[in-house]
């Protein structure tokens, strides 16, 4: 199984990073067919192909994900997908 690690600093304060988590969440979901559920650290994620989790704290976010064997071929794309979202909403000002 392929793994993607995406580990960011931010700089915005903890209750508004889950704000935006649960947005991006939200979003990929309905576009992705996947689901998600909030854990004490962050949240859980999966999709067809893809689960993982997205860790907060006060200055990172670390998002963790695992491909199955059809999704193997689509991990830049996936990767570049994770790290823009998570640049837009918690790492640029």
């Amino acid at each position: 199984m392929s793994t993607i690690e995406i580990t960011r600093g931010h700089n915005v304060d903890l209750d508004r990073g889950k704000e935006l988590l649960q947005k991006i969440a939200q979003r990929l979901a309905k576009q992705y067919s996947g689901s998600y559920s909030h854990n004490p650290s962050g949240l859980t994620f999966s999709a067809p192909g893809v689960s993982g989790s997205i860790e907060l704290t006060s200055t990172t976010v670390v998002v963790r994900a695992k491909l199955g064997l059809l999704m193997r071929p689509l991990k830049n794309t996936i990767e570049n997908l994770f790290q823009s979202e998570i640049d837009q909403a918690l790492v640029s000002p």
